[in-house]
C-alpha cells in the first residue's frame, strides 16, 4: 500500500508535469479571479501571469491528492507568453444528466495572440454541438463566421453565414433548418444596407435601410417582376437590434423576415 499510493498520485499529477503546466486549485486565489456577473466566463485567470500553460481546476489542494481524474475538473486552460495570453485558451463547463450525474463538456475555444483574441473564437452546446464560430483577428470580427440553431431537434443547423471586416458587417445569409434561404443582407456603405426575403427560394422582398431604418421595400413577384414598391414612413428598428440578430440570431430565430412581416403589417394599417 505504501507503494501503490504515493503511485496514483503521481499518475494524477503526470498530465500536468508532461505539459509543464501550472495547476492552479480553488484555494490558489492569488492566479485568478471571479466575476459574479459573467454566466459563461464566472472563473478567469489574472492577467499578467508567467510564462507556461495555467489550468484551473473546480477543487482544492487538499482534495486534489486523492482524485483519481484530475482532468474530469478542468474550467480553465490557457497559455500565457510574456504576461499575456498567447495561444488557445480552453474553458470548459459541466451538465447533470439523470441522478444529477454531473459531466464535462468544452463550452469555447478561443485564439489568443499577444493578449487579443486572434484566430478562432468557438462555443459549443453540452451535446458538442457548435453554437458558433468566428474568425477573429486583432479583437475584431473579421472573415467567415457561422451560428448555429441551438433548439432541441435542429442541433448543428446553420442559422446565419456572415462576412465581417474590421468588426463591420458587410453581408449575410439567413438559413431556415440548415438548408433554405430566408434571407440575405448586404451593406452598401456607412449608412445603406440592402435585406432580401425569401419563400421556397424564390425572391419575395427586398429591402432598402438607411442608417438602420427601413426607407422602402419592392415586393417581387415570380422573382423578378417589380409589383410594387412601398415606402415609409415604417416602425423603428434600432441598431443593436439589428446587429445583434446577425451575430447572435440563436437567440432571435429568423428575426429579420419576422421584424420586416411586423413593419410591413403596421404600415398598411
Amino acid at each position: 500500500m505504501r507503494i501503490i499510493v504515493p503511485f496514483i498520485v503521481l499518475l494524477a499529477f503526470a498530465p500536468v508535469a508532461r505539459a509543464q503546466s501550472h495547476a492552479v486549485f480553488l484555494d490558489d486565489t492569488l492566479y485568478y479571479r471571479v466575476d459574479t456577473r459573467s454566466i459563461c466566463c464566472k472563473y478567469q485567470f489574472k492577467d499578467g501571469l508567467p510564462d507556461g500553460n495555467w489550468i484551473l481546476y473546480d477543487i482544492y489542494r487538499r482534495d486534489s491528492v486523492s482524485t483519481k481524474r484530475l482532468n474530469e475538473h478542468i474550467l480553465l486552460s490557457e497559455s500565457f507568453s510574456g504576461g499575456l495570453r498567447h495561444g488557445r485558451s480552453f474553458r470548459y463547463r459541466y451538465s447533470y444528466g439523470k441522478k444529477r450525474k454531473r459531466s464535462l463538456f468544452l463550452e469555447t475555444i478561443t485564439d489568443y495572440k499577444q493578449g487579443k483574441i486572434d484566430g478562432e473564437a468557438i462555443q459549443y452546446l453540452s451535446t458538442g454541438d457548435p453554437v458558433y464560430k468566428w474568425s477573429v483577428s486583432n479583437n475584431q470580427l473579421n472573415g467567415l463566421c457561422v451560428t448555429y440553431d441551438i433548439e432541441p431537434g435542429f442541433y448543428g443547423n446553420i442559422l446565419t453565414i456572415s462576412y465581417f471586416e474590421n468588426d463591420s458587417l458587410i453581408r449575410w445569409d439567413e438559413y431556415k433548418d440548415g438548408k433554405e434561404l430566408v434571407g440575405k443582407g448586404v451593406r452598401l456603405d456607412d449608412e445603406h444596407f440592402e435585406y432580401f426575403i425569401y419563400e421556397n427560394n424564390v425572391l419575395k422582398y427586398k429591402c432598402c435601410y438607411k442608417n438602420y431604418y427601413l426607407e422602402k421595400y419592392h415586393e417581387y413577384l415570380n422573382d423578378h417582376v417589380t409589383e410594387r414598391v412601398c415606402y415609409g414612413p415604417f416602425y423603428p428598428i434600432n441598431m443593436k437590434d439589428f446587429i445583434n440578430g446577425i451575430v447572435y440570431p440563436q437567440y432571435s430565430k429568423y428575426e429579420w423576415t419576422y421584424r420586416f412581416y411586423v413593419i410591413k403589417s403596421r404600415q398598411e394599417q
